[in-house]
């Protein structure tokens, strides 16, 4: 019951409702998925007990592991936009930094392209999209030149920088990237 309160929930909130929608269903029949197959394969070794610690764990399992197969192979955005993306992420593992090299260097100074990636890494990746906001603008800290001077100009994608740096526990390197961000 509290899974499928979470998905109306997830769905609710979600900008794109029919991809929310297809993300839960996947979740969730992958949750079925593992439970029965956690608990017919513990309960074959361990007895009634062993299925329901089996049907638990494989559902949390099942359940995670769809999700993030679900991310990875549904489409999002633009080509644009997947093309930076792509190279960077794969189920379970998100190459941050080269991914903030990606925006630096192939999106430049066309802000609604890094705004657009950052849209799609707060929606299906957003336990890695601070961290590549902070490397992102650790860069544009770095090296200045045009592309800090377009992120000066575009008071959306900074706001949206800092809101993601916001998200969660703040580290003393997203705060300082804070404050640069409201500097600019």
């Amino acid at each position: 019951m509290l899974g499928a309160a979470i998905a109306v929930y997830n769905i609710a909130v979600s900008d794109n409702k029919a991809q929310a929608a297809a993300r839960e269903g996947v979740s969730i029949a992958g949750g079925f998925a593992g439970g029965a197959a956690g608990g017919a394969l513990a309960g074959i070794w361990f007895g009634p007990v062993g299925v329901a610690v089996g049907a638990a764990i494989g559902g949390v399992v099942g359940s995670i592991c769809s999700d993030e197969l679900f991310v990875e192979l549904a489409p999002v955005g633009s080509r644009s936009v997947n093309a930076i993306l792509d190279p960077h992420t794969m189920p379970f593992s998100t190459d941050e930094e080269g991914l903030a090299s990606a925006l630096y260097e192939h999106a430049g100074i066309d802000t609604s392209l890094v705004k657009s990636v950052f849209a799609v890494l707060a929606e299906r990746y957003s336990s890695d999209s601070d961290d590549v906001a902070l490397a992102y603008v650790n860069l544009v800290k770095s090296k200045g030149g045009s592309v800090m001077h377009a992120l000066k100009l575009d008071s959306s994608l900074k706001d949206l920088l800092i809101q993601l740096l916001e998200q969660g526990w703040t580290t003393s390197g997203e705060s300082a990237a804070i404050r640069y961000l409201r500097g600019l």
